[in-house]
């Protein structure tokens, strides 16, 4: 018989795998397969069976999720060893990173909780972190103060400038996801009002009105210097504020800006009421008519009270009738007044002044008779 030399190769070893086996969605590595044999060459699979390369390194394409590859040695004689399987695993992707929303505040006011959303992620499940960040300028951004690691944050302290959020979520070691900016602006505080106090008398309307005001911002009234009752006005922007006066008080008046901030003080302004005046309305005259050219005497008013307790006196006289025609004789503090010598009918009035009060009298007329002709 014949011989028949049947020659046995041995089966190479399992190969050892290095390269980066934690990468991010979407992204390749590279993988390299080592053996003691130096002369081998090696297979790759993918976890269906499937070859997928004979390169060593081998790049995977991008992946948007964990796979497991295996990799075995073959040698010159087409001999495939034992596999070595190797699993990289894809950090899935973040998205959905959105915070809300711009405010408007008073200066020295406060924000509101600064709300974000959840973020999704694609591919899996991913472990991730927050961190708010602040800006004074809207560029350049530092780590909010505060707890700032939360889903929402609440900014600390009040504000008196302009300010701007943002929120960053990590998926260490791949993402950084950067969300909306919201501003957080600051509102003045409009400047208190102007306003002159008034003094009226007893049961008087009195308007009170802002000096200069701002076509841009509206007055509000109130009966107290904080806190207090908003007063009712019949001028929608508080310019005017009408009201009857019957004890001396004081109202508050603070300006408010489009965006509902006000003054950091309410003006205070005085009413200043003078007691109303009791008599002092009737004149009277000793005679009713007199000669032409003669003096009917003095005109007496009963004095009155009231009032702040000062009376000036003013009288009137017309040569016209009781209606019209009137202009001022005397002005003092003598409640009394005499005419002098009357040639024409005249009707004589008299004006009691008292801080802010005044009381009106009766009209008199005092007629003045021709003096007959002398007999010839």
């Amino acid at each position: 018989s014949k011989e028949i030399l049947i020659v046995v190769n041995p089966v190479p070893g399992i190969p050892s795998v290095t390269g980066v086996q934690t990468i991010c969605y979407n992204t390749t590595t590279t993988l390299t397969a080592t053996s003691t044999d130096n002369t081998v060459n090696f297979n790759w699979y993918n976890e269906a069976g499937e070859a997928v390369s004979t390169e060593n390194p081998f790049q995977t394409p991008a992946l948007t999720s964990n796979i497991t590859y295996t990799v075995k040695a073959v040698n010159a004689a087409g001999c495939e060893g034992p596999g070595q399987e190797v699993t990289v695993t894809v950090i899935p992707a973040l998205d959905n990173n959105s915070i809300s929303t711009d405010q408007i505040i008073c200066s020295g006011s406060t924000a509101a909780v600064l709300t974000g959303t959840k973020p999704t992620s694609t591919g899996g499940e991913v472990a991730y972190r927050y961190l708010w960040q602040i800006s004074q300028d809207g560029n350049i951004f530092t780590d909010a103060p505060g707890v700032n690691n939360n889903q929402d944050y609440t900014p600390l302290g009040s504000f008196s400038d302009n300010t701007w959020f943002r929120r960053m979520i990590y998926a260490d070691p791949c993402q950084e996801l950067v969300s909306n900016t919201i501003k957080i602006e600051v509102s003045p505080l409009p400047e208190a009002p102007s306003v002159s106090d008034a003094s009226v008398c007893y049961g008087s309307d009195v308007t009170l009105q802002v000096s200069s005001p701002d076509n841009n911002l509206k007055y509000q009234w109130y009966d107290a210097p904080s806190g207090g009752n908003l007063l009712a006005n019949s001028d929608p922007t508080g310019v005017s504020f009408a009201t009857t006066a019957f004890t001396s008080s004081t109202f508050y008046v603070e300006s408010v800006n489009a965006h509902g901030c006000s003054s950091s003080a309410r003006t205070p302004v005085s009413i200043t009421v003078t007691p109303a005046l009791i008599g002092g309305d009737i004149i009277s005259s000793l005679v009713a008519e007199v000669c032409s050219g003669s003096s009917p005497g003095e005109l007496s008013g009963a004095a009155p009270t009231g009032g702040d307790g000062t009376y000036t006196y003013v009288w009137f006289g017309s040569i016209v009738n009781a209606s019209e025609g009137f202009n001022e004789l005397q002005r003092s503090t003598d409640p009394n007044y005499n005419p002098g010598n009357l040639t024409q009918r005249s009707w004589f009035k008299r004006v009691v002044i008292s801080g802010e009060c005044t009381v009106e009298s009766n009209i008199i007329e005092i007629g003045a008779n021709p003096i007959p002709v002398a007999p010839v």
